[in-house]
């Protein structure tokens, strides 16, 4: 894929354009940011063991609810500019070192936002009490965690731009072990006040620990002189304001079916899903390591004017991507059946069907996931908007109907459809952008989702793991068929730093999957 790019990027960086680092370093970019997920996942995985442990089900529901009204001031409040700071920062970045005028002119948008948000959540406490049905400290807690939550997105956003990721991995690694430090004090040393409280202020200070550590690595030159550059933050806000509406079908997506099950089920069956759907989340953080390391790539491959760099992208990556994560989605969702129930206790053995239904979601979901830089690179925000609220109505529209009749099967049902509509129309968009044919991505979740429903049908561990195996095997056989992998792909690993050994291992790994033709 990038094996025409360095003599390019060589001359750019020369006419002081771009970096090649962005391309050669791009092997340990992910790896570093993938071994921070995977070291965080985890923590994040004893975190919440722990919080079932301490809390319960009908505990862990209000928990959820907690993150629902946090979540529902975030996405409007202040998520709606978060893209725009990598999208301009890193183009800033690249050409002049600094991210001055992208940081205040989106300061200028978000600070009245935050106040706004406060004030909002001030005025209604009345409400937000009732609804978590907590006491009035909630409200304090409430308004810490969303401050927590605006610097560390913020901040983080920033390492993105400015070619950081390593030290944005450990700020994530970072932000799991506080929560799991503080949870373990709550467990073993037990307070008087009330075991919720004591729960929510783990997150409200992990939130802000991680908010303020990056500013010890960050270099304040980057931010000075300070500018205010008028027609910057009239593109900040023609590029944002989509995200605005995409915030809507966010929360939808995220939170509706807690919302819907808490209408027409006991909080317990609230913390049963919820526990799905952070099982099912987190599976998500890894597949979100790829437009992390990605978009930086994407939009500076725009920079220097080299499209054809992203049609390869979208052409010979995303395939490869695609088979290799739906294998992974079903041995995750196998594992679910037997690990739930024994970590977390039996009160949450439900957890696994639903789990394994919003898993055949997730076999879909990972298109849009592919697909998000390219988005963000050539700021197709309100394309992308207009998908993610297709995707919001369909699984409102679904849990309204099913949650009634199937519970929380029909919420992670609804969802999982939700995705796969949504996948779909990604894949639509990206190929009229780019002005290509292909949906042979669109194949490589029906598998999987296959395999998912014989897992739900049949009990016996020996015959899952037979369907298991029997997906591998169809899945080279598949990648021979469609020719996913060739030789020229093998050129991007002479243009990419990293070890060796894994160069020569992935080099045969290319010629087993590769066509015979």
């Amino acid at each position: 894929m990038f094996r025409e790019i360095i003599p390019l990027i060589n001359r750019e960086v020369s006419e002081g354009k771009t970096d090649e680092r962005d391309v050669g370093r791009s092997f340990w970019d992910f790896c570093t940011v993938l071994g921070g997920r995977v070291i965080g996942l985890p923590l994040a995985f004893l975190a919440a063991v722990l919080a079932t442990r301490v809390l319960g089900n009908e505990g862990y529901g209000t928990l959820s609810l907690f993150f629902l009204v946090s979540q529902l001031f975030f996405l409007f409040g202040i998520n709606w500019t978060s893209a725009a700071v990598i999208r301009y920062g890193k183009e800033e970045f690249i050409e002049s070192d600094k991210i001055n005028r992208t940081f205040w002119a989106r300061n200028t948008l978000l600070i009245p936002s935050l106040f706004i948000s406060l004030l909002l959540i001030w005025v209604g406490r009345e409400k937000v009490l009732s609804y978590l049905n907590v006491e009035p400290e909630g409200i304090w807690l409430l308004g810490l965690f969303l401050i927590g939550l605006t610097l560390s997105d913020y901040v983080q956003s920033v390492l993105q731009a400015t070619a950081n990721l390593r030290f944005y991995s450990g700020i994530k690694v970072l932000q799991f072990l506080f929560i799991f430090i503080f949870l373990c004090l709550v467990y073993f040393f037990p307070s008087d006040r009330g075991k919720i409280f004591m729960v929510i202020w783990a997150y409200v200070g992990s939130a802000l620990l991680v908010s303020i550590l990056p500013l010890l690595r960050i270099q304040y030159s980057l931010f000075f002189p300070a500018v205010l550059d008028y027609h910057k933050v009239k593109r900040i806000f023609i590029f944002s304001y989509p995200v605005i509406f995409g915030s809507v079908s966010a929360y939808v997506v995220n939170w509706i079916d807690l919302i819907v099950i808490k209408r027409y089920s006991p909080i317990a069956d609230v913390g049963i899903y919820s526990l799905a759907y952070q099982g099912m989340t987190a599976l998500q953080q890894i597949s979100m390591v790829i437009s992390v390391v990605s978009t930086p790539m994407m939009v500076s491959f725009l920079v220097i004017g080299r499209k054809d760099l992203i049609l390869r992208y979208v052409e010979r990556i995303v395939p490869q991507g695609l088979l290799a994560w739906n294998i992974l989605v079903c041995v995750v969702t196998l594992s679910a059946f037997y690990l739930i129930p024994k970590i977390f206790g039996i009160d949450f053995a439900a957890s696994a069907t639903p789990f394994a239904l919003l898993m055949a979601g997730m076999s879909w979901n990972i298109l849009n996931t592919f697909y998000s830089s390219v988005m963000t690179a050539y700021e197709l925000i309100k394309q992308s908007m207009g998908i993610g609220i297709v995707i919001a109505l369909l699984n409102l529209v679904g849990d309204l109907v099913l949650v009634p009749g199937l519970g929380i099967c029909g919420a992670s049902l609804a969802t999982s459809f939700s995705f796969m509509v949504g996948a779909i129309l990604s894949q639509w968009l990206i190929c009229s952008r780019l002005d290509r044919r292909g949906w042979k991505e669109l194949i490589f979740p029906l598998p999987s989702l296959l395999v998912i429903f014989l897992f739900l049908v049949i009990s016996q561990l020996l015959s899952r793991l037979a369907i298991l195996i029997a997906l591998v095997f169809f899945s080279w056989i598949l990648a021979k068929m469609l020719g996913l992998f060739q030789k020229e792909d093998m050129a991007l690993l002479e243009k990419i730093e990293m070890p060796e050994w894994i160069r020569i291992w992935m080099s045969r790994l290319y010629v087993l999957l590769g066509s015979q033709q």
